[in-house]
């Protein structure tokens, strides 16, 4: 058994064959909720079928350090194809729902819910959704036609905040809700008056977070939108929000350490 490096130095160092049989086993370093073990097989399986897979935990699960997660058996020409990205989306989406469920723990106790918020752009949206769900976040809504989402540029084009929600209300569904993005108190006041259902605080300072959920309390529901380090768990849990954006909690920077061990198996 060996710790991989760099493939490609194991196979010339060993005089291994590109066509011999060797299983990579995928283990991570660090406790947490594992995820991402389905996409990785899979997009290893659309790049060389001939693979074999074993799966050894279940995604979405609480796993201990040095756990192996997944392993992949076929010829080394296969695997080395494979393996680099198989071990990047362990990485990411493990990252993703162990940061999630970190903060989910400290906010649940207190009623915040995790409310799972898409970043623009991003390629595999799917996937980082699909984490963000495991690691304890929940969705914005089932469909876009379920909720619309007012921003600044909406009310300069409506006329403003109360405009804007007027329109709304007047062309919609009664069952569809409206969700506002402020930035000032005199937005929150604004925008609780003229009937949104969901207010989305945006940069706003803890002392302005607490006096808006005053101003709305059981009137409203809040969403506090920003970037918050995990020093800031005891702000969120007294801001008296309903909900947190995911956004605002992760950081994409930070990566699960996983590492892939080599075990060779007898040439064909």
């Amino acid at each position: 058994m060996y710790i991989i490096q760099k493939s490609t130095h194991w196979l010339q160092q060993h005089h291994t064959s590109s066509s011999q049989r060797v299983s990579f086993s995928f283990y991570n370093l660090q406790e947490g909720i594992v995820s991402g073990i389905e996409e990785a097989y899979q997009s290893a399986a659309e790049t060389a079928s001939q693979l074999h897979y074993e799966c050894h935990v279940q995604e979405g699960t609480w796993v201990a350090p040095h756990s192996n997660l997944l392993t992949m058996t076929g010829p080394w020409s296969a695997l080395l194809s494979t393996e680099s990205f198989a071990k990047w989306i362990i990485s990411w989406m493990s990252s993703l729902s162990t940061q999630l469920w970190q903060w989910d723990l400290k906010l649940a106790p207190e009623g915040i819910q995790i409310l799972y918020t898409p970043r623009e752009g991003l390629a595999y949206g799917t996937w980082e959704k699909k984490a963000a769900l495991l690691g304890g976040a929940r969705h914005r809504r089932l469909f876009f036609t379920d909720g619309l989402r007012l921003n600044h540029l909406h009310y300069q084009w409506l006329g403003g905040i109360t405009a804007a929600i007027n329109e709304l209300m007047e062309r919609l569904p009664p069952t569809v809700k409206i969700e506002t993005v402020v930035s000032t108190l005199e937005e929150v006041q604004e925008a609780i008056e003229a009937g949104s259902h969901l207010i989305i605080l945006r940069n706003m300072s803890e002392a302005q977070v607490k006096m808006a959920t005053r101003t709305g309390q059981r009137r409203v529901l809040f969403e506090l939108e920003g970037i918050f380090p995990p020093s800031a768990a005891p702000m969120l849990a007294a801001s008296g929000v309903q909900f947190v954006s995911s956004d605002a909690l992760l950081r994409h920077d930070t990566i699960w350490p996983v590492e892939i061990r080599i075990s060779s198996h007898s040439a064909n």
